[in-house]
């Protein structure tokens, strides 16, 4: 054989090999032929069960759909089913995107036998139609998979094979309580637990209503709880998971000791579901064994999860005063060395007053800064700390302080003063209808001394000149009105000539103060009696009347008699002399 025949029978092999090569790695790299729905047709909504065959794992499951609209393993054991894993699944079997393999080998990708089986059963038009999905092997890009759907082979995403790479375990929900903590209206706690220093047990029993005005105890004692701490510790029981599943206790909760609970937790939802879990320790390590009243199942959980749910009882008090917003508090009441005041929002303003209930129609109109700065005060106070062990001695019976919000009423009395056995030093307090006592701080005591001197407007009226475009005097027998320019100048109606004498008195008559407020029936009638109106640009009148009693002057507006200035009076009077 020649040199040259050689030389061409080699590169002809070499050929037939690449040819060879090609045609394998265009097999096993599946080239894009068109692509498509995974499962054509399937609609999620439609989707009542899937089967899966992992034989991996020689793992065998259903999965159901229930009439609530959760997913439950109903073979090999009856279970709810983990409501992300399944979501990642059906994601996968509607969403994912597939492509042919032309002249598939089966038994070179994988499928035969395949590795794993899906079968998937819809409902259409009420009847079942069941999608078998065939899982091969993973390409050599190791991004996708090769699977075979109702018969024909396909290339498809490999986060399919991620979500059926797991043990039956990993099927299942591991929350143990899944409920809504803004449902919850009681819950109780019982049990035991040995304090950190090894000193005693510490008795955890505390049951708490929830009522028109947030948390309360009603065991083992009676008081207001705080509102942070009890939703915090309601999502903690509600995020529970188990560490495992004990299912050889499964019916059987004394083979585990849970026979005898050393906790337990109950929970009742405004659907007034009573549901219970019951704690007891494994001997055999630090975690410990749970079952709910509702199921059979039992779980086991982590020391460390039962840890956070064992917070003291003393800890939920609540040491805050009131837990209302400033914005809803439309009444004070204080009493305090025999002298009871009152402060009341009244169509929009502030009012306040002296002695009993009663005594509203004697009331005055409180400075609105003055009255907003007491009631932020008072609702935004904490108490020095809970007292225990003496006694609420009350030297005043009468002493305290209340708030009315939204109609409903908070507060309590005030006690002696005193101090505490930890140093603190105050006024001894206790909330109406509870059984705390808390030491408040006398710097907030000293509020309720409020004076009503202290809280009372002195402003009878306020107006904005810029918005004032006429004015009118009328009294003694006499009328002046004016009329106010754009530019600021006022001048007598008709009349192009600045009005001199009343421009010298319009500041004092659109900012009266008063010197006293008098009752409504406080004095006899006014005399000399001037009628004073003021006009704005968009026709609004605000009119009061100046008069006199004896040597004092009066103003009269809104229904309100204030004591003023006499000079006020009498200066308006020249006003209107001939």
């Amino acid at each position: 054989m020649s040199p040259r025949t050689l030389i061409l029978l080699v590169l002809l092999l070499a050929g037939l090999g690449g040819v060879a090569w090609w045609q394998t790695h265009r097999e096993a790299t599946a080239p894009v032929v068109g692509e498509q729905a995974l499962l054509p047709g399937l609609d999620r909504g439609r989707i009542r069960s899937v089967r899966i065959d992992q034989f991996t794992y020689s793992l065998q499951l259903e999965l159901r759909l229930e009439p609530s609209g959760r997913w439950r393993m109903v073979d090999p054991l009856d279970y709810p089913a983990d409501e992300t894993v399944v979501g990642w699944l059906l994601d996968c079997l509607t969403q994912n995107k597939a492509t042919a393999v032309p002249s598939p080998d089966a038994k070179g990708l994988g499928l035969a036998p395949p590795r794993a089986v899906v079968e998937v059963r819809e409902e259409i038009e009420g009847r079942e139609h069941v999608r078998r999905l065939e899982m091969g092997q993973a390409d050599v890009d190791g991004q996708h998979l090769f699977v075979r759907v109702d018969g024909r082979i396909v290339r498809t995403l490999a986060n399919l094979d991620s979500v059926l790479d797991r043990p039956r375990d990993l099927w299942r929900a591991r929350e143990i309580f899944a409920f809504d903590p803004r449902a919850v209206v009681e819950f109780r706690r019982h049990g035991k637990i040995g304090k950190s220093d090894g000193s005693e047990l510490e008795d955890l029993e505390l049951a708490c209503l929830l009522g028109p005005a947030g948390w309360s105890a009603v065991l083992p004692f009676e008081g207001t709880l705080d509102p942070t701490i009890v939703a915090n510790w309601l999502a903690l029981l509600a995020s529970l998971h188990a560490k495992a599943f004990v299912d050889d206790a499964s019916g059987r909760p004394d083979l585990v000791g849970l026979d005898r609970t050393a906790l337990s937790f109950e929970v009742v939802e405004n659907a007034d579901r009573r549901t219970t879990l019951s704690f007891q320790r494994d001997r055999m390590s630090s975690a410990w064994f749970v079952m709910r009243s509702d199921v059979p199942y039992v779980w086991k959980v982590d020391r460390e999860a039962v840890a956070e749910l064992l917070v003291p009882t003393r800890a939920f008090v609540d040491r805050q005063f009131v837990r209302v917003p400033k914005s809803d508090v439309d009444q004070v009441h204080c009493v305090f060395g025999g002298v009871e005041l009152w402060l009341e929002r009244s169509q929009g303003r502030w009012i306040v007053w002296n002695g009993p209930e009663s005594e509203r129609v004697h009331s005055s109109p409180a400075d609105g800064q003055a009255a907003e700065a007491l009631v932020g005060k008072l609702t935004y106070t904490n108490f020095v700390q809970r007292v225990e062990g003496l006694e609420f001695g009350a030297d005043d019976p009468t002493a305290g302080i209340w708030l009315r919000a939204q109609g409903a009423p908070f507060g309590g009395r005030i006690g002696r003063e005193t101090r505490t056995p930890e140093g603190g030093q105050g006024f001894l307090f206790r909330r109406d209808g509870e059984s705390l006592v808390f030491l408040a701080d006398p710097a907030w005591i000293e509020l309720a001394r409020t004076t009503r001197a202290s809280l009372e407007s002195r402003e009878v009226l306020r107006l904005r000149e810029l918005d004032l475009v006429r004015a009118s005097i009328t009294g003694l027998g006499s009328v002046r009105k004016y009329v106010r320019s754009s530019k600021g100048r006022w001048s007598p109606d008709g009349v192009d000539q600045e009005a001199k004498e009343f421009a010298l008195l319009v500041d004092r008559l659109i900012a009266v103060r008063a010197e006293r407020w008098l009752g409504p029936d406080e004095g006899s009638a006014p005399t000399d009696v001037l009628a004073v109106d003021f006009t704005d640009g968009f026709g609004n009148v605000a009119a009061y009347r100046l008069g006199r009693i004896g040597e004092r002057a009066v103003c009269d507006f809104l229904g309100r008699r204030a004591e003023i200035d006499p000079a006020l009076h009498a200066d308006v009077a020249r006003l209107l002399a001939p």
